[in-house]
């Protein structure tokens, strides 16, 4: 109970009214499943008994003094609730008892009770005077049913009210950015809010829409970051764009921040104990608040919600987002603006351009390629290119390998090419440039001792895999580590650290094979300086060329086919070796491995 300004008696009021809610609405779910043992489509089923017992009543009262099609037309009415108690339907046998609430919903003096009527009114969100007679609707039996589901529960139950109070706690503390989005938002959406109670911060991270922003729209973000607290903003872009995204993990597709249930859940709390707290001093008891709840269930079953059946309702969250900044005298100001800010925040990344934001970056761009959105992954890829050093060139070519989206690697490759030029490099040598070695010697391994003598050598194998084996004093391998080492201090996290070596050694790996593929189709050519400095010198590289064919093209001779041995000398077909001195031509991958 931390993080809002409602008395403790308030929250008690709405555990106790939700718990009551909960207990009802489970007394109607296993109503509903025991009407489906009976039929799957049962309620279809009384449909169109109660559709043919109208019927034949219409044509006994107007008989042939009207068409057939005006009768018809009298019987598009849906079926009111009551229909599901009636024990005179055609070709519908015995139904089982509804709950006694349903029961007294059904009925019209109960319907009319002045207290009833009142609470109705309050959750109809209804905020101008309507005639009485609206808050006494005859329901209809399959529309209402609609708003629930024959397992588990559709409306805010106790269980819900405890998961709420959670996620406040959880996202207020770790992620208060994020939590101060979603109660901008919802404060924002709520028509009775005054402009002075919006805070202008979400003014200022409105920016436009492209891909990469502007300089005009950077040079304010800079701006802003020079001022004295400007590094509360980036602290607040961070921290925000972290929580969207952990939340974020569990959704199989992309959401609006209103759209994550743990940010909602925080948000809506407050709001909706208020609504709550009013209901109930309309009805004056828990249970009348609770039937109220179920009687109108439209704006707070989760089957209405933004994301049908994900604990999301649709109070709070109907209404656009309003601008504080709206002004009377100019018509054509724009007056709605949009919660999601997480652009605006990466442009504030941009304009910081710290190399320590691309670790926790990435990921981000991973999430998005999963999930195919493509208007944040451009824009991070505008920010990570933005940042410019090694690793983040590094990193924009992992993301690469993983994109298939073609928007999407349009884009990574237009920014990887610019971030390259920043260097005074292409793109195809930037990548050469930022290959890692992951420590590995000229002969392709890298030997960490453990204990005793035995060594974890790392190294690579196979079609370009990185794999560990360990070794003794002399060298000799060993089929297993032995487990008294295992437990030695230190030696574990070597371990751990050799073996994420190896899985990224492997994707490395990947990479380097894919960039070797485009350059048979581009016909990509090296010197032998260059080719020799970055590829044959450099550990991992040097082992992918030493398995590849290559084509030789020196003064005066015809080209020539050629392998690399260990030691860097050419081999023709032949067996003779090929001199590289006075090779000024390029060196040519042609045959591949």
């Amino acid at each position: 109970m931390m993080q809002h300004d409602l008395l403790n008696a308030d929250m008690a009021l709405a555990r106790m009214v939700l718990s009551e809610v909960g207990v009802l609405e489970r007394q109607l779910v296993r109503w509903m499943a025991e009407m489906h043992q009976i039929d799957r489509h049962i309620f279809w089923n009384i449909h169109c008994a109660w559709k043919e017992q109208r019927l034949a009543t219409l044509n006994r009262y107007y008989g042939s003094t009207v068409p057939r099609s005006f009768i018809k037309s009298l019987n598009n009415d849906e079926e009111p609730l009551k229909t599901c108690m009636a024990t005179d339907l055609p070709n519908i046998g015995p139904l089982p008892k509804p709950p006694e609430w349903l029961e007294n919903f059904s009925s019209l003096e109960n319907r009319r009770a002045p207290e009833m009527v009142a609470a109705r009114r309050i959750l109809a969100q209804r905020t101008k005077p309507a005639p009485a007679a609206l808050f006494v609707p005859e329901p209809g039996l399959r529309s209402y049913l609609a708003s629930f589901k024959s397992t588990g529960t559709s409306l805010p139950d106790e269980q819900w009210f405890d998961q709420a109070l959670q996620d406040q706690e959880t996202l207020s503390r770790d992620f208060p950015a994020l939590y101060w989005l979603g109660r901008e938002s919802l404060l924002r959406r709520n028509p009775k809010t005054s402009p002075d109670l919006m805070d202008a911060r979400l003014e200022f991270f409105q920016i436009p829409d492209t891909p990469q922003p502007s300089r005009k729209t950077l040079s304010l973000f800079t701006k802003r970051l020079a001022e004295p607290d400007g590094n509360r903003e980036l602290d607040f872009a961070r921290n925000l764009l972290q929580g969207y995204y952990q939340l974020s993990l569990s959704q199989p597709y992309r959401s609006t921040p209103l759209g994550l249930p743990p940010l909602y859940r925080a948000a809506i709390l407050p709001q909706f104990v208020a609504l709550i707290r009013q209901v109930h001093s309309a009805t004056g008891s828990i249970r009348k608040t609770a039937e109220a709840f179920l009687q109108t269930p439209g704006f707070y079953s989760f089957r209405h919600g933004r994301l049908p059946d994900a604990g999301i309702m649709a109070f709070g969250a109907w209404d656009s987002v309003r601008t504080k900044n709206s002004d009377i005298r100019k018509p054509n100001m724009k007056k709605v603006i949009f919660d999601n800010i997480r652009p605006a925040c990466l442009c504030m990344i941009t304009a910081a351009r710290d190399p320590a934001d691309v670790d926790w970056l990435l990921p981000q761009g991973i999430d998005a390629i999963k999930k195919e959105d493509v208007s944040f992954f451009n824009r991070l890829v505008s920010a990570i290119g933005a940042i410019g050093t090694p690793q983040a060139l590094r990193g924009l070519t992992h993301l690469r390998a993983k994109t298939r989206h073609a928007t999407m690697l349009s884009h990574l490759n237009k920014i990887l090419a610019q971030a390259s030029a920043a260097l005074g490099l292409t793109t195809v040598e930037a990548e050469e440039f930022i290959a890692l070695d992951h420590g590995l010697d000229t002969q392709h391994r890298r030997r960490e001792n453990l204990v005793n003598g035995v060594s974890v050598v790392l190294s690579i194998a196979g079609s370009g895999q990185g794999v560990i084996h360990y070794e003794d004093a002399t060298g000799s391998t060993l089929s297993k580590l032995p487990a008294a080492i295992r437990k030695e201090t230190g030696c574990d996290a070597i371990l751990r650290r050799t073996r994420a070596d190896a899985k990224q050694l492997s994707a490395d790996m990947t990479l380097h094979r894919q960039r070797l593929e485009r350059s048979w189709l581009t016909g990509q050519t090296w010197s032998w300086p260059i080719f020799e400095e970055r590829w044959l010198l450099h550990p991992v590289l040097g082992w992918l060329a030493r398995k590849q064919i290559w084509l030789i093209a020196m003064p005066g001779k015809p080209l020539q086919t050629c392998m690399i041995r260990q030691d860097g000398t050419l081999l023709a077909p032949n067996g003779n070796t090929i001199p590289p001195g006075g090779i000024e031509e390029p060196l040519i991958d042609v045959l591949g491995p």
